[in-house]
């Protein structure tokens, strides 16, 4: 008997025998993603205005201190970086933070998602 997909956002192969019966079964985004794309498109946006500007600005501080070329691409990656090590670090110190961290981390990779992009 086929398993009905028609309810599902989004639909991938159903998973193997070794992987979890719930892996993206009846997948909707979770709080912490929704909660970087809002911070991404509202919040940070009126704080710090528009993130391929800001992540320019950066990348050419950055290239003027470490004397190589640094691309918008690259301090969107540098920050999560940052936030994976911190979301590391906070998963066993303080749970409030590294949800914080994991925010942050998601909102920084969906920065970098959409300049490659453009």
């Amino acid at each position: 008997m086929q398993e009905d997909t028609s309810e599902r956002k989004f639909v991938f192969d159903s998973p193997t025998e070794t992987q979890s019966k719930t892996s993206f079964k009846d997948y909707c985004p979770s709080s912490v993603l929704i909660e970087a794309l809002r911070l991404l498109d509202q919040d940070r946006y009126e704080d710090y205005g528009p993130p391929d500007v800001s992540c320019q600005e950066i990348a050419y501080l950055w290239s003027l201190l470490f004397k190589m070329e640094i691309t918008k691409e690259q301090v969107a990656l540098a920050l999560a970086a940052m936030k994976f090590r911190r979301l590391l670090y906070n998963l066993t110190h303080d749970r409030k933070r590294a949800t914080d961290s994991a925010v942050d981390l998601m909102a920084y990779l969906e920065m970098w998602a959409r300049f490659n992009e453009q």
